[in-house]
């Protein structure tokens, strides 16, 4: 099998284990062909994660720090995903409240920005491919209206 065989038959596992949690459909979950594309790249070093969140509107008047996200997630949802990022070396680089677009069109009005690094592509895959991970995304399905990431190749 090659490269690109076992990146699909990679990314087609993991798809499915998030439609099976009945995640898919939240539309805040990486896709199949997202991960494929993840899967192809050839990059092997660190990797930044870009991450975007607006939070559903039923918590208006949430505090919009650190604390506050904590308190609208839950603390189940972060004392399960910290020790699992800390497992495969996760590290959160920078965290903030969006204070408003800046450039581009997009009219989406975020409310959170976080910028991690990952030691690899593979850290970040064994990351949200494990089962622990997928089984709380529940409660981020429930605490987000739109998230949004972007994969960064660290130079």
């Amino acid at each position: 099998m090659n490269q690109h065989e076992e990146a699909a038959t990679l990314a087609k596992g993991i798809a499915r284990l998030y439609e099976e949690a009945g995640l898919l459909e939240s539309g805040i979950f990486t896709t199949e062909a997202q991960w494929r594309e993840l899967l192809e790249h050839p990059h092997q070093g660190r990797v930044g994660l870009v991450s975007f969140y607006k939070l559903r509107a039923s918590a208006p008047d949430t505090d919009r720090s650190k604390s506050g996200v904590s308190e609208l997630a839950g603390k189940e949802y972060f004392d399960l995903v910290n020790p699992l990022c800390e497992q495969y070396g996760v590290k959160d680089a920078y965290y903030g409240v969006a204070m408003c677009n800046w450039i581009g069109t997009q009219n989406i009005k975020w409310d959170f920005v976080s910028i991690s690094e990952l030691p690899s592509v593979q850290a970040l895959v064994s990351l949200m491919s494990h089962p622990d991970f997928i089984r709380i995304c529940s409660i981020r399905v429930k605490t987000l209206e739109r998230h949004q990431s972007v994969v960064v190749q660290l130079l």
